[in-house]
């Protein structure tokens, strides 16, 4: 298997890269990628998206990975909003400087089989296919929910 990964500064995003990506062997049989992408409207949102994919890597960890792919992500987003909560409210952030999307995707190494969840917009590519993730922001913003 072939994974490609480029990260660029968009032209939105006027000082810094506002985007971030994971690429983790979490267990024996599950590699995570993740992509956030920071909301440029949002306050020092290459953090934001910095801080969300080590919350991700954080909550992949406390993860048990006896159970089907769909729910091990749904528990990995899950602990990732609390883990989120808990560090707005230890460093008393505003919103705001939350604000960035996230697509997780969780690869079975052994099946060769991916199963993903997108927060927020963005595209994918798998064998050259591309699938790109309109949803008009809905879900919003993961930063959104965890009040």
């Amino acid at each position: 298997m072939k994974i490609k990964k480029h990260i660029d500064r968009g032209i939105l995003h006027k000082t810094f890269c506002e985007d971030y990506f994971i690429d983790e062997i979490i267990s024996k049989k599950y590699r995570i990628l993740c992509v956030f992408d920071g909301c440029s409207s949002g306050k020092d949102s290459h953090f934001a998206s910095a801080l969300l994919g080590k919350c991700v890597l954080a909550s992949s960890k406390q993860t048990n990975f006896n159970q089907e792919p769909l729910s091990i992500l749904q528990d990995i987003i899950f602990k990732t909003i609390l883990n989120l909560k808990q560090t707005k409210e230890n460093l008393n952030l505003q919103t705001d400087e939350l604000l960035s999307t996230l697509i997780l995707l969780l690869l079975d190494t052994e099946k060769q089989e991916a199963t993903i969840i997108a927060i927020g917009d963005g595209f994918i590519s798998v064998n050259k296919k591309v699938t790109l993730i309109e949803q008009n922001n809905q879900p919003n913003y993961l930063a959104y929910y965890i009040n």
